[in-house]
């Protein structure tokens, strides 16, 4: 009789298909690349965070005029995409007044409904 438990792959296959995939994607040269662990390599041989790391996050802290000049680099950019940011929003607000109009029912909202049942009894 066939049996599917015989096509299952043992432990050591997975792992083998995995460090398999990993050489053969370069997975390991994109992780090793990329820039958090780059920049957690850097945090770890750096030897005044390991002496005082107070003063070191201290020092690296921006001023006021660093975060003004952000804030105001922020602002600008907002400003520049103003006209698709609010064709976005009138969008979003459009698709969301129909939202409520297909569940409600009708155009009158749920007191509408309340006030006038959309079912008939008839009179005997």
């Amino acid at each position: 009789m066939f049996s599917f438990i015989d096509d299952i792959p043992t432990l050591e296959q997975i792992k083998a298909r995995v460090r398999d995939d990993i050489k053969k994607y370069k997975y390991d040269e994109y992780w090793n690349n990329s820039r958090i662990v780059q920049k957690g390599r850097e945090l770890l041989n750096d030897e005044e965070l390991k002496i005082d790391p107070a003063t070191w996050i201290w020092k690296r802290m921006p001023s006021k005029e660093e975060l003004a000049a952000r804030r105001d680099k922020d602002i600008a950019t907002i400003w520049k995409y103003r006209v698709q940011l609010g064709g976005f929003l009138s969008g979003a607000l459009l698709v969301m007044v129909l939202g409520a109009f297909a569940t409600s029912g009708n155009f009158g909202g749920a007191s509408d409904a309340n006030n006038r049942p959309s079912v008939v009894y008839p009179i005997e």
